[in-house]
């Protein structure tokens, strides 16, 4: 639904891993066919936090005011 919708207007998902909720062997799979499947389509972008706001920064500079 996500993606279908960031034909219309950019979206954000934000996938945290964390030891303490992700480190399970049972969901290691799940993990794994959630990014193999986002992989598939074009424009998706996985990045880090800061390279999302460096990109935000260079590209939306207007939006930021200034002190």
């Amino acid at each position: 639904m996500l993606y279908a919708e960031s034909a219309e207007t950019g979206n954000l998902m934000n996938f945290g891993v964390h030891p303490h909720a992700t480190s399970q062997p049972f969901r290691i799979r799940a993990q794994r066919e959630f990014i193999e499947h986002a992989k598939k389509h074009e424009q998706v972008w996985f990045d880090t936090r800061e390279e999302i706001a460096e990109w935000y920064l260079k590209n939306h500079e207007s939006h930021i005011p200034s002190s």
